[in-house]
Formats: structure tokens, sequence, C-alpha cells
């Protein structure tokens, strides 16, 4: 990322940052004959998937200062870690004003110096201290991103022995991410810091020789999972699910007690009326989808999902990932699925390409996303409003019976505008595909599918049915009611061609 400065904007900082001006050098890194300052307190992490995990400290020893000296850095075999990927990001502690941060990211290929806003108001700063600017920060795939505003802290790196300090002018950014703070190649160079990736450590001069700074294999590693898992916006339970009873539930064959067919319905209900709500959904057994192949698509004249791509964006495409092992089986295996069931198909000279991203589940299987990151940039939110949940609860209060649907794969049931599915291209070892539905993880994905809903059923929403996304509730005063209000809903979905998920 390449921010732009104006002359007054360099090195002003904050009234926020109370600190003797004799302890706060003006320009470049300082360490002769100041004591290193203690830190407030430690910034552990501002975003975490798990917030059970426990981080540990990287231990992370060494100051760093420019002087002229013909020391050399080398690095050598003593150097490499001794455990962890060679391929892993250095992420460091750093004393950032008066608060030790972990999980700082070393990055010589950024421009800019990058603090995170959670990590940001967890220092006591507020947006008053911000300095504002009009500056856009441009990432590596194209993608442009507005600071909030900038900000000139103190960095410093070693221990109460030895230390050196610099003022870093941070853009505070408003984004999920891994890591706290990043620290680019304007500040590497002014503590003269040289990096080894292979060796995953940085070294530097100071008056007493040489030092290293080890990055935290552990933390890098976290670092890619949250990474991994902020790319997934909707969670996409692709196998198969079988009907588990909950505590008043039982389970109805539809076609006979060997059938593998199964729904569930309340235990609470008599022989009469279960076998009456059992007739009722036997007759509408085309409904639901017992396999991906049954879900065939709506009609394109009532919904097909349109991206809308700023005409200002060039098309970006990533460089294929490498994936290895269980994940490669994963892949071939999802692959396999969606093809089968119709959902994609080859691609070739694709002007967009991501890619795949794969995340583990709580079962310890892998689920295959797709990393649309770049594509949902450009593409303008669609500010259609989502149901509130509060209010919809509000209107079930006082209803005695009630049916809970959920549409199968309910984004898959959409299709792709045909002149858009290629801007989905995704590449994996075994090819180069495109969705022809509507994939999880597009940004205007939840819009697209409540807009079609609200469509089709306008005459029930708000009546007798509830509806969020792609959950169903039609409820009632009486069973007898219910029938019909059921049979209602189920003749809508069986006209537009919508399935259910039996399972739920």
């Amino acid at each position: 990322m390449a921010p732009t400065f104006t002359a007054a904007q360099k090195g002003k900082a904050p009234e926020v940052i109370e600190a003797p001006a004799k302890a706060l050098p003006s320009s470049g890194p300082s360490q002769a004959g100041r004591p290193y300052p203690p830190a407030t307190r430690t910034i552990n992490g501002i975003f975490s998937i798990d917030p059970t995990a426990h981080r540990q400290a990287a231990e992370v020893g060494g100051i760093s200062e420019q002087h002229a000296s013909s020391i050399p850095l080398t690095f050598c075999s003593k150097d490499l870690p001794h455990k962890g990927n060679q391929h892993d990001p250095i992420v460091v502690v750093a004393r950032i004003a008066d608060f030790d941060v972990r999980r700082v990211l070393l990055d010589s290929g950024s421009a800019a110096d990058i603090l995170f806003e959670s990590v940001f108001l967890l220092m006591g700063l507020k947006e008053a201290n911000l300095l504002r600017a009009g500056t856009t920060l441009l990432g590596f795939s194209g993608e442009r991103v507005q600071p909030l505003g900038f900000i000139t802290l103190l960095v410093s790196f070693g221990d109460d022995n030895d230390h050196a300090m610099s003022m870093v002018n941070f853009a505070v950014i408003r984004a999920k991410s891994g890591y706290n703070a990043i620290l680019g190649r304007t500040t590497l160079n002014s503590f003269g810091m040289v990096i080894s990736t292979p060796h995953l450590c940085a070294k530097f001069l100071t008056s007493s020789g040489v030092v290293t700074i080890r990055g935290d294999t552990r933390q890098a590693t976290r670092c890619f999972q949250i990474a991994a898992q902020l790319v997934v916006d909707q969670m996409d339970p692709r196998e198969s699910q079988s009907v588990i009873p909950q505590e008043g539930v039982i389970n109805i064959a539809l076609e006979g007690e060997n059938s593998s067919k199964i729904v569930n319905v309340s235990s609470y209900l008599n022989e009469k009326q279960q076998a009456e709500v059992t007739a009722l959904l036997s007759e509408y057994i085309d409904v639901y989808a017992w396999f991906p192949e049954d879900v065939t698509g709506m009609d394109r004249s009532v919904c097909e999902h349109h991206l809308n791509v700023s005409q200002t964006t060039s098309p970006i495409v990533q460089k294929k990932r490498v994936m290895a092992g269980e994940r490669q089986d994963a892949i071939k295996e999802e692959i396999k699925k969606l093809l089968g069931a119709g959902y994609i198909r080859e691609v070739q000279y694709p002007q967009w390409l991501t890619n795949v991203v794969m995340v583990k589940k709580a079962n310890g299987k892998w689920r295959m996303c797709v990393d649309f990151r770049a594509l949902n940039q450009a593409c303008p939110k669609n500010t259609y409003p989502l149901p509130r949940i509060d209010t919809m609860v509000d209107r079930t209060v006082g209803y005695e019976v009630m049916s809970f649907m959920d549409d199968f794969l309910g984004y898959h049931q959409i299709w792709m505008a045909k002149e858009d599915e290629e801007k989905t291209t995704f590449i994996t070892d075994y090819g180069t595909y495109c969705y022809k539905v509507m994939p999880f993880g597009l940004k205007n994905a939840s819009a697209t599918y409540q807009r079609m809903i609200d469509a089709v059923f306008e005459d029930q929403r708000g009546k007798n049915l509830e509806a969020y996304v792609d959950d169903i509730l039609v409820k009632s005063k009486t069973l007898t009611g219910h029938l019909i209000d059921l049979r209602k809903t189920l003749d809508t979905l069986q006209r537009y061609n919508l399935k259910l998920n039996p399972a739920k």
C-alpha cells in the first residue's frame, strides 16, 4: 500500500500521546542515554475466531538503531527456526506508544504503516486524535481502502539495557485482520532492519553490535488461520445432513416406514394430527431436495443475480495458491460434487480469476470457499434491507402452531446472470471453473435472496409467514388453520421451484 502525505502531515504527533519531549526523537531512531519506556499493558489481539485460544508472547529481544558501521549483517544455519514453516511471515512484538503490541507484521512489501482500528481503540485513542486526509491506500490486488485517518506514534524495539525508537506515521484502518499492526519498509529502513524470510528473523545494528529479532511462528500460523476464516462470509454446508430428532420432535417417513425420506414433526401432536400433517407433506414430497441434484433452480425471469461490477475497476487475476495433502483431496471431492449438481462449469481464458481457501470445520472436515474479496470490492453494496429479527419475533407472539423451514442450499437456487458467470471464476489443480448459480461469499447474495423471497411471499409475509433470507416460518392460531397456511406456502414453493431442506 502506498499513501501520500503533505509536508504538514509528516511527523505530526497527536495530543493524546503524553510523553516527555526529551524521550521522543524528532526524526529517525535514537537510543543513546534514554531509558526504555515501560509498557502500560500488553495488547494480545483485537480479533479472534477462537476467543478461548491462549496467545503466547513472542520472545523478541533486540533493539534497533542506524550506525555508520562496517559490521556485516549475515544469516547462517544457526538463525534458522527450530520449528515452524519457513514460508510464514515474520510476526513480532513491538512497543507502540507505551503498549506492547503482539502480532505485528514486518512487511517489506508495504509502503504504508498500518494500525487496525480495534487496537487503536484499545490504546484509549479516539477518532478526534486522527489527522484527516484524502489519501487512498492501494492493495497489491488493486483494492482501494480509505483510512479513518493518520496518527504519529512512537515505535520502539529493545529492552532496558539497549533500545531504539522512531516516530511512525500510522494509517488507521477499519478492517478485521489477524494482525494488530503492519510495519512497512519506511519504518523498517528507519531502524536499519534487514529481514531474512527463510530464517524468519530480522537483524540490525546497534552500538553493541548485531541484534536479532525472531518471529513467532505460532502467532504467524494463527494469523494465517484467521485470514482464511475471514474470507468465509457464509457457511456453506454442502455435505448431506442426517435428520436428528430433538426434544419434542419425532421422525416421520413420508413414503412408508422403510423410506429414507424423513422429516421432523412435533411429538406433541396426537396420532390424528400427525397423520394429517404427514399426509400434507407427502403430497408435496417433491418440494424437498434430498440431494443437491434435486435443485434445478428457479425461473430466471423471476430472479437472477447480477454483479454490477464498477466500470472503473480492472479485472484481477490471482496467481494460483499451492495446496497439498488432504486439502487437495477435499478440493477434488468438492469439484466433483459441484460439477455433478450442475452448479459450476469449466472456463477458458477468464478475465477474473481467484483462489479457493480451505477452512477446517469443527468436525475435522474441510470446507472449500472461494476468495471473492477482490470481486466484492469492485461491486457496490446492494442496500436492500434485511428484516429485523426483533420485529419478526414480535409479530409471531400469540401464534400457537408453527412450521420452521429452511431452503436447501438456498443461494444455489438462484442462477447467476449469464454475462456475470465468468467473473466468479476460481482456479484449482483440477481446472478453472465458474459458478452457474449464485455462490456463497458474494457481497450482495443475501440481498438478492431476500428480495426474491419478499416477492414470492408478498401476500403472506407479516400475516401467516415470516422469512429471513432462506429461513421460513409459517405461523397460525390453530392446527386446522395451519394446515391451510402450510398448503398455501408449499404451493408457492412448488410454483417457483424452490426446494426445502428436509434435515431442518
